[in-house]
């Protein structure tokens, strides 16, 4: 359509000229038909967006739980039994002691973020946008698309560097990150999955360098107070959401086959290249 478009500082296209344009119709069974092959589509990727926030609620539930709340703590404090199989009550200490950050569960730690990460720089990177690699490719919002080759070589914690919105996001393996966005690399023995979440506590868009652009600043995140459970705490964190995560990570793959699916058969279906029946083998095979 772009070639349409006229005009020097914007191009334009007019309405008389959209008016104008020839477009393939179909009859209006066969739009039915491929309304419901690609709504089939739709309902299955809204399925997995749907399943995947129910699971990530269940993981921040848990989370706070433990880790906020202290509720296995304060169970034992008040003569109850944690909610929880006795090797992972043990786990738990039964008192509450006075800190800076105020009450907090014996034995754990009350320190600052620079005593366990780092946050590594992101480097600049063309051609992600292609699609071509395994790696995911982020940048302060999100994923952006992929690349052959990783730049943080474990799963890990990727965090906005610059721009008004400033994400906390984590990913399942191995990624690039560009230039955009810092990367997390422990300094301590500390389970990153536990410190995603606690990450995603902090408000780091309301942190700013005070450069032109809004940008988060290492030395504001180093500073900031953090609670760190013992090791065995956050293990136990990550054993038991182990599977909930891995389904998590299936159910994002498939939505994005399902999409990749769906941008490639409106096409051939609407010019009549594909068969509506053949399109249903297509989409009954991938779900």
């Amino acid at each position: 359509m772009l070639r349409f478009a006229s005009g020097t500082t914007h191009q334009t296209i007019y309405y008389p000229e959209v008016k104008a344009f020839h477009v393939c119709l179909p009859a209006i069974e066969e739009q039915r038909a491929i309304a419901h092959v690609l709504g089939t589509l739709d309902d299955k990727i809204e399925l997995n967006r749907r399943m995947t926030e129910t699971l990530e609620g269940i993981a921040r539930a848990l989370f706070n739980s433990w880790f906020v709340d202290f509720d296995p703590v304060r169970a034992k404090v008040e003569g109850r039994a944690p909610e929880l199989p006795t090797a992972l009550a043990g786990l738990f200490p039964h008192r509450l002691v006075d800190s800076d950050l105020g009450e907090l569960p014996e034995g754990w730690q009350a320190t600052k973020w620079g005593e366990l990460v780092t946050l590594e720089y992101g480097k600049s990177l063309a051609g992600y946008e292609d699609g071509v690699g395994t790696f995911p490719v982020y940048g302060t919002n999100g994923r952006i698309g992929s690349h052959t080759a990783p730049l943080c070589e474990h799963p890990g914690i990727i965090v906005g560097r610059k721009g008004a919105y400033r994400g906390i996001h984590f990913c399942g393996k191995p990624f690039f990150v560009i230039d955009t966005a810092f990367y997390v690399e422990p300094r301590q023995h500390i389970e990153l999955r536990w410190a995603y979440y606690e990450m995603l506590r902090q408000d780091i868009n309301s942190m700013d360098s005070g450069s032109a652009i809004p940008s988060t600043s290492r030395g504001d995140f180093y500073n900031l107070p953090v609670l760190c459970p013992p090791a065995e705490v956050q293990e136990a964190f990550v054993r038991l959401l182990g599977p909930l995560w891995a389904r998590q990570r299936q159910g994002a793959e498939d939505a994005r086959i399902l999409a990749t699916l769906r941008g490639a058969l409106l096409p051939k279906l609407i010019s009549g290249e594909l068969r509506v029946k053949d399109a249903q083998r297509l989409v009954e095979a991938s779900t």
